[in-house]
């Protein structure tokens, strides 16, 4: 026999689970992340249910321990999130995205569990959305105040370039403190990415318009 009650707080639940994960997911989404709305939604909810039918196993049955099936689901997130962690060299990309996708499954599991953890899910859900969207604000005042800064040289063949993307930075009086080749990642060219100090006085549209002139780079960036 269906218990109605049953379904329908499951439903909600399921339903709640999605909304707090689209929440979150449509900042990674906005942003350009590999892992975006639907993949926060789909953790969530599939974290929610896994959560609810440990919960619905263990009813009636006081030799078994519920909370081992959600222990397994904080463990396996770790391989969907190691997915979206991409290294360019010296630079690592990814992290808060796998970090957001492993928070957002701990909120699938609070809400799975119900009662009270209802109000936990949504509290974390609020913070989470902060710490992506406000601290990022944050983020990039401290980024501005580094003393050094990253230029970024796509290039077809960044190591049949490197001679030439070293001649003119020394044309243009630029210093580095460390230089990296990065291979084809994700979609994303290859890369020659160069440490400079921040506060040298450079002419970075003169050295950019210098570095795109070299036949074999495809774009400069400053980050």
């Amino acid at each position: 026999m269906i218990d109605v009650a049953f379904l329908g707080s499951a439903t909600g639940q399921l339903v709640l689970s999605a909304l707090c994960a689209g929440f979150i997911g449509f900042e990674r989404e906005i942003r350009g992340h590999p892992a975006g709305l639907r993949t926060h939604i789909l953790v969530s909810v599939g974290a929610t249910l896994i959560t609810l039918g440990s919960i619905h196993i263990a009813i009636g049955r006081p030799d078994t321990d519920s909370s081992r099936i959600a222990a397994q689901i904080v463990s396996g997130i770790g391989f969907l999130g190691a997915g979206t962690i991409i290294q360019q060299g010296s630079a690592v990309r990814g992290l808060t995205t796998a970090a957001s996708l492993w928070a957002t499954a701990g909120v699938g599991i609070a809400i799975g569990v119900g009662r009270q953890m209802l109000i936990v899910a949504l509290i974390a859900t609020l913070l989470m959305y902060v710490t992506l969207a406000v601290v990022r604000s944050a983020e990039h005042i401290v980024d501005t105040r580094r003393s050094d800064c990253i230029l970024r040289v796509s290039a077809i063949d960044p190591r049949g370039a490197l001679k030439d993307i070293m001649l003119a930075l020394s044309d243009a009086g630029a210093d580095f403190l460390s230089v990296n080749l990065t291979e084809s990642v994700g979609g994303e060219a290859p890369a020659v990415l160069i440490r400079i100090p921040r506060n040298q006085d450079l002419q970075r549209a003169d050295l950019s318009g210098r570095l795109l002139q070299i036949p074999k780079v495809v774009s400069v960036e400053w980050e």
